[in-house]
């Protein structure tokens, strides 16, 4: 019976702190502002003496049946870019291996985000890059600061590079998504989060509640009548 009840108050234990991870998650959803569910991160400024900014590959593949009923047209980026230097800066996304070859010989940093650290990795090349607005390979690019993005299958990387080509980028970045379906995401993981909680919590106190001790009766002593 000891056995038993330990397992419960575990098992409630690990359950309610699931379900506060859930419900933290479901919060953070539901507390997008934006009608269209467009989350958003930054600006973070990164600067460079090398030629280019480059972003961490990003994997795009939808061919999961149940993933595939989501229409990547209603999912957008967007990446807001502010020079800090007074020069022209592009900004593109392009294949993966078209990007990295454009930029195999050239001096560039590569930028990595581990929680709310920027990793900035230089890479050795030449100081000057041909003209970025001149390559056929984005799928999407811009030099006003803004780049759109609908979300397409594939290997794909983020390029910031001074629109002539010249070393020295020095910008703000801020990064959103637009999740069409982050509120109905919200709402489930909320449901979820407060029925584990409220289960966990139950199995837990089955597991810890003390068992009342019984008290035994003593047995009734009969007299018998003494004898002399």
């Amino acid at each position: 019976m000891r056995i038993a009840k330990v397992l419960s108050a575990f098992v409630g234990v690990m359950i309610v702190i699931g379900s506060l991870g859930i419900l933290g998650a479901g919060a953070i959803a539901l507390s997008v502002d934006d009608a269209d569910g467009v989350l958003t991160a930054g600006p973070v400024r990164i600067t460079t003496e090398s030629v280019a900014l480059v972003g961490e590959d990003l994997d795009v593949f939808m061919d999961d049946p149940v993933v595939n009923r989501i229409d990547l047209d209603t999912i957008g980026a967007r990446l807001n870019v502010d020079s800090r230097n007074g020069k022209d800066v592009f900004v593109g996304i392009g294949p993966a291996d078209e990007v990295n070859r454009y930029l195999a010989d050239v001096r560039h940093a590569s930028v990595e985000f581990s929680g709310d650290n920027v990793i900035v990795r230089g890479h050795e090349g030449i100081n000057l890059v041909t003209r970025p607005g001149n390559q056929s390979f984005w799928v999407a690019d811009a030099t006003d600061g803004s780049l759109a993005w609908d979300i397409e299958n594939g290997r794909w990387a983020i390029a910031v590079i001074n629109a002539d080509g010249t070393p020295g980028v020095d910008v703000d970045l801020t990064a959103a998504a637009r999740i069409p379906f982050i509120h109905p995401i919200g709402i489930a993981l909320m449901v979820v989060g407060l029925f584990g909680l409220v289960v966990g919590v139950t199995l837990t106190y089955l597991g810890v509640r003390s068992t009342p001790t019984r008290l035994e009766t003593p047995a009734e002593v009969k007299e018998e009548p003494l004898v002399v």
